[in-house]
């Protein structure tokens, strides 16, 4: 299994990825997922913290957990985060990510976004899970970006709003999220309208206060 690492916006294909001693490793679900992670890490200065997903799947898979956990354990590391988002079930996602847990470590509580301990092999790890948005029952990562859009270029958004406004009828608010932000970015960059090319040019900002949970995520992992 190939962990591939975002980092300053970019990936870092390295086929030998190893953690090492004393880091956190934050598992996400996908590359924009890593994006997101990746740039809040930067944000807030959070050393020491590494962002990887799994190269063509769903990272969120018992074996990419456990391998990850495993791999962290024998290393030395100081923690492990799970990332995804709450699209289909934010409680269901929660439970899938306990149970993978739970696989490697029986007795492990998993907490909702609170540090807690699973016991891999005798070595002890702090873990922590944060399924995104907090205090929703669903919902994509791009919910969580949508309000700074709106204040950073209104008249712009005010075109994209009937977008979601049509999308959310016909389809789904998870969709709508997704498809409005790809259509508001397009505006500034219409060759990529990735997260990693957003946040890069500040067209996103990292720093908002939309993404505060993601900021106590990483904060709780690296002890601050």
């Amino acid at each position: 299994m190939q962990f591939i690492e975002v980092r300053d916006f970019a990936q870092v294909r390295n086929a030998s990825f190893e953690v090492q001693a004393g880091e956190v490793v934050v598992l996400v679900e996908g590359l924009d997922d890593a994006y997101l992670v990746s740039a809040v890490r930067r944000a807030v200065n959070a050393t020491g913290v590494r962002v990887v997903f799994v190269q063509g799947t769903d990272s969120m898979q018992s074996t990419a957990v456990a391998a990850l956990l495993a791999q962290a354990a024998a290393k030395g590391a100081r923690g492990v985060g799970l990332f995804r988002d709450a699209e289909g079930s934010r409680d269901q996602r929660f439970s899938e990510l306990s149970e993978f847990i739970k696989g490697v470590d029986p007795g492990a509580e998993p907490s909702d976004g609170g540090l807690f301990p699973v016991n891999v092999g005798g070595t002890s790890l702090g873990c922590s899970i944060l399924v995104a948005p907090e205090g929703e029952s669903t919902g994509a990562i791009e919910s969580l970006l949508v309000p700074q859009c709106e204040r950073k270029d209104p008249r712009v958004w005010g075109c994209v709003e009937g977008l979601l406004t049509c999308i959310k009828v016909s389809m789904n608010t998870v969709k709508g999220a997704k498809i409005a932000l790809r259509a508001f970015l397009a505006t500034y960059s219409p060759s990529n309208t990735g997260l990693g090319v957003a946040f890069r040019d500040e067209t996103l900002d990292a720093d908002s206060e939309e993404l505060a949970q993601v900021k106590r995520f990483l904060n709780g992992l690296v002890g601050t």
